[in-house]
């Protein structure tokens, strides 16, 4: 959130971020203050194609203004302590809404998953798009998707994400209790090109996905991976006392495989043990939200890839001139670090010293 102060007259235009002849609603003059909740791309005017919108929806091009001032997040979300869960408030995650002025607006995250409820209070539906590859609708058949989906942009009276703020791209890849790799490559192919990060909290073991596949899939995510990084959760295997595990893709190369912590900063019991593990997030004891409104304890890794990408989102709304995969870069290498790499990788996310690294 932030306030701006305009600059020269600036035209109001209704329903999109373009001139049109028919979405004129009026002027505001030099000297007025526009209180923005969201930046979109439009309209490029002298090469600038960034436009506010204000909290009636209008829009305004940003290059008529200066920014007066920054908005305490905590401020404009309603009973933010009461909706704080236990890793938002070890991780401070409210003080990294402050200190970057944000949670996510003008960014997007793609969740490749088992879609999400589109009847759902906790979501803001008009900041939801997306595809199914395995039906004619995104609508959550299952819940996991909509669970993972919450802990990046779910808001509500008693839940707030990592990243209310940035709209979702979701694909929805699977049905069923169990996911088709051929259907999973189908969804890489969609993720858009707006995309600032994609989380896959799903996987397959070397058993369920063929060599064929396995390229296919790498091919793919070869090419995202030089413009968005692609969370993967490593999986739930219990198998700390086994070999290690890899399941696909998070056992890809050029992937970001997230293992999980509980609220002791142990990895947690279930958490697979893999040599592709990069970095370790919350995963135990997640609050999260269900279909049909409801609100549930949840764990898995399945919880930690999706922080990932909410960082990503926060990060990107702040610092917009630098690149996806060097964010995500970023918190890889400003984790807290960790001797046991096939559990941990290089250690626990931390995002303030993250935000540290930008300064």
């Amino acid at each position: 959130m932030k306030t701006v102060k305009a600059q020269i007259e600036v035209q109001i235009r209704s329903k999109e971020p373009h001139r049109r002849n028919w979405n004129k609603k009026g002027v505001i003059y030099p000297g007025f203050e526009v209180e923005v909740i969201d930046e979109k791309t439009g309209e490029e005017i002298d090469g600038n194609d960034v436009w506010y919108q204000d909290k009636n929806g209008d829009f305004y091009w940003s290059g008529g203004f200066e920014i007066i001032g920054k908005t305490d997040i905590s401020l404009n979300v309603e009973g933010v302590d009461a909706k704080l869960d236990w890793w938002q408030k070890q991780y401070e995650i409210e003080k990294l809404w402050t200190a970057l002025s944000t949670t996510g607006e003008g960014t997007e995250i793609t969740i490749i998953d088992s879609g999400i409820d589109l009847s759902s209070i906790y979501f803001n539906q008009s900041k939801i798009t997306g595809v199914s590859v395995v039906s004619d609708t995104i609508q959550d058949n299952l819940g996991h998707g909509t669970k993972v989906a919450s802990i990046v942009a779910g808001n509500g009276v008693d839940f707030i994400g990592a990243a209310p703020g940035a709209k979702l791209f979701v694909i929805k890849y699977y049905d069923t209790a169990l996911p088709l790799a051929a259907n999973l490559i189908d969804a890489l192919k969609q993720v858009p090109e707006s995309s600032d990060a994609v989380v896959i909290s799903s996987g397959f073991l070397s058993q369920d996905i063929s060599s064929q596949q396995k390229t296919t899939m790498q091919a793919i995510i070869n090419k995202l991976a030089n413009r968005t990084p692609i969370f993967c959760s490593v999986g739930d295997d219990f198998n700390h006392d086994d070999n290690a595990f890899s399941r696909y893709p998070s056992a890809l190369d050029k992937t970001i495989s997230v293992a999980s912590v509980g609220k002791d900063r142990l990895v947690c019991s279930f958490s697979t043990k893999s040599d592709h593990v990069d970095i370790a997030a919350p995963g135990a004891e997640m609050k999260v939200i269900g279909l049909n409104n409801t609100l549930a304890k949840d764990s898995g890794s399945s919880f930690s890839s999706p922080l990932l990408g909410a960082l990503v989102s926060l990060f990107k709304a702040k610092f917009n001139d630098i690149s996806n995969p060097e964010i995500a870069a970023r918190l890889v290498e400003s984790c807290d670090p960790q001797t046991n790499v096939q559990l941990y990788g290089k250690g626990i996310v931390n995002p303030i010293k993250t935000l540290n690294s930008f300064k």
